[in-house]
């Protein structure tokens, strides 16, 4: 896989990692593979804003992914306030049912249109 992953992006393609509380292994990922992009779900963006603690460790978190090069996109976004606290973070890609609700490929291909 490592190998169709590096022949892929030397043709351009880049790819992301996908940061789930579940299954991650940030040294092995990070180390093998040309990761460009870290995707955060909800589920480890949480209750930051409400906990000054937590919201401190999400702070270091988007500053160490971007010392080390990379884009960060936080999925799972439900409302503005989160829009504008993860802006205000400095994530670079935001993705969640506050910008659409997932679409069939039918409406997918209409909501471009739009």
């Amino acid at each position: 896989m490592k190998k169709n992953i590096e022949l892929l992006s030397e043709e351009g393609a880049s790819f992301s990692l996908n940061k789930n509380k579940n299954r991650f292994s940030f040294e092995e990922n990070m180390t093998n593979y040309p990761i460009k992009t870290i995707k955060m779900h909800n589920d480890i963006i949480g209750n930051s804003f409400e906990n000054k603690k937590v919201l401190h460790v999400l702070e270091q978190i988007v500053k160490l992914y971007h010392d080390l090069g990379l884009k960060i996109e936080a999925d799972g976004i439900g409302t503005e306030l989160y829009v504008e606290q993860l802006k205000h973070l400095g994530c670079d890609y935001l993705q969640g049912a506050f910008f659409s609700k997932p679409l069939s490929e039918e409406d997918f291909i209409n909501f471009l249109g739009a």
